[in-house]
Formats: C-alpha cells, sequence, structure tokens
C-alpha cells in the first residue's frame, strides 16, 4: 500500500491511526464497561450528582471481560511503544493482529451464544454484535492493520560516546 509521509513517525514507524485505535478501543470494551459505569451512576461523567440508566454498561458474561484483556494489552502497547520497549512488548505487537483477530473472533462467538442463550436480544445487543463482527472483519481484511503491526520503532545502537 502507499501511505503519505505524514503516515510516518520521525523513526519511519507506521502510525496506527485514528480508525485502528477506535477498534482496538472498542474491542476492550467489555473490559472498560465496568469502570464507565461506575463513574456514570456515581454522576462522574454528567459532572452532576443525578443517576443516568447505566444498563447498557453491565456485562453479563465473565468470559466477554476475560476476552477483553488481550485489546487492553495492545491498547497500552500501541499508546507506548517506542525504542526503548522491552523483547517481550516486541514479540506482543509482532503478533499483536493474530491476539487481536482471537480476541475478537471470541467475543462474537460469545455475544452470538448469548443472544443463543437468551432467545431474545435487545438493540444494544444487536449493535454489539454488528460492531464486532464489523471489528473482526476489519482486522482480518485490512493491509493497514497488517502492516501497523509488522512496524515497531528500532532499537537505537548507542556508540562509547554516548551518540546514537
Amino acid at each position: 500500500m502507499n501511505y503519505s509521509i505524514d503516515d510516518f513517525t520521525d523513526d519511519g514507524v507506521l502510525k496506527p491511526g485514528l480508525f485502528l485505535t477506535l477498534i482496538v478501543t472498542v474491542s476492550s470494551r467489555f473490559l472498560l464497561y465496568g469502570p464507565l459505569s461506575l463513574l456514570a451512576s456515581r454522576g462522574g461523567i454528567t459532572g452532576s450528582n443525578s443517576y443516568i440508566d447505566v444498563s447498557v454498561l453491565s456485562v453479563d458474561s465473565p468470559f466477554l471481560m476475560l476476552a477483553s484483556i488481550p485489546p487492553v494489552v495492545i491498547l497500552y502497547i500501541l499508546v507506548a511503544r517506542n525504542n526503548g520497549s522491552r523483547k517481550l512488548i516486541r514479540n506482543i505487537w509482532k503478533h499483536g493482529r493474530l491476539i487481536l483477530l482471537v480476541s475478537v473472533g471470541c467475543q462474537l462467538v460469545l455475544q452470538i451464544a448469548q443472544v443463543a442463550m437468551v432467545g431474545i436480544a435487545g438493540l444494544p445487543v444487536l449493535v454489539g454484535l454488528i460492531v464486532t463482527a464489523y471489528c473482526t472483519l476489519y482486522l482480518a481484511t485490512s493491509g493497514r492493520v497488517r502492516d501497523v503491526f509488522a512496524s515497531f520503532p528500532t532499537i537505537k545502537q548507542y556508540t562509547e560516546d554516548g551518540a546514537g
């Protein structure tokens, strides 16, 4: 794929872009629902003491929360990756696309199983299914995702005099 010069950092690494960052954040949503619902129920989001309905932020399955842990790790690495990152971080990043695909695929299967067991799906559940299916399709087919996870800042080699 052809990218513009603005798509690269000063180190020559391809930037993930806003959409990939959004996809990773959305795929970690089941783990983030707990803190969001606590903030919303205490008036932290609205800034007042009024209570709002946070039923949309509830997660019935702990398995969905477990499937959201890998995207949170990828999200952290996405923000904190640099040329001084350790080998473990680099290995996780190198396999990040596969990790995200497996995680989002598990989320999709768990959501479908949850709908099949209950038999009735409300609008938030259906929207969640559609979003998860789109995330899976995007991660599986996007060339940008493949290219982003193939690049990582190189380790700086320092000489004896301290110059890089």
